[in-house]
């Protein structure tokens, strides 16, 4: 439970560093797809929160700790189904 936790309130931390940094950076005018770039950027970072988490994982796995194995797998999908909500919703804010 405690990795679970952890992997949302990072997942937090750095969306809204990205949206106020870049939010603050680009102001929405029509026309204007900074929006986008978020986004990507965001993408990118999910991406990368949720691999490390199946690497653990699978790392896990293979030595045998199933419970922190499934820890780490289920903090993967959780990281994806907010991470994709929190992407979204960031992107749709700045149009």
């Amino acid at each position: 439970m405690k990795i679970l936790g952890i992997n949302i309130a990072i997942l937090v931390i750095y969306t809204l560093g990205i949206n106020i940094v870049l939010g603050m950076s680009t102001p929405p005018e029509p026309g204007n797809y900074g929006y986008l770039g978020q986004a990507i950027l965001l993408m990118g970072a999910i991406g990368l929160q949720t691999f490390l988490n199946l690497f653990i994982s699978l790392a896990f796995f293979t030595r045998k700790n199933r419970e922190e194995a499934k820890w780490y797998l289920l903090s993967a999908g959780a990281v994806l189904v907010v991470g994709f909500s929190a992407c979204w919703g960031g992107a749709m804010l700045m149009t």
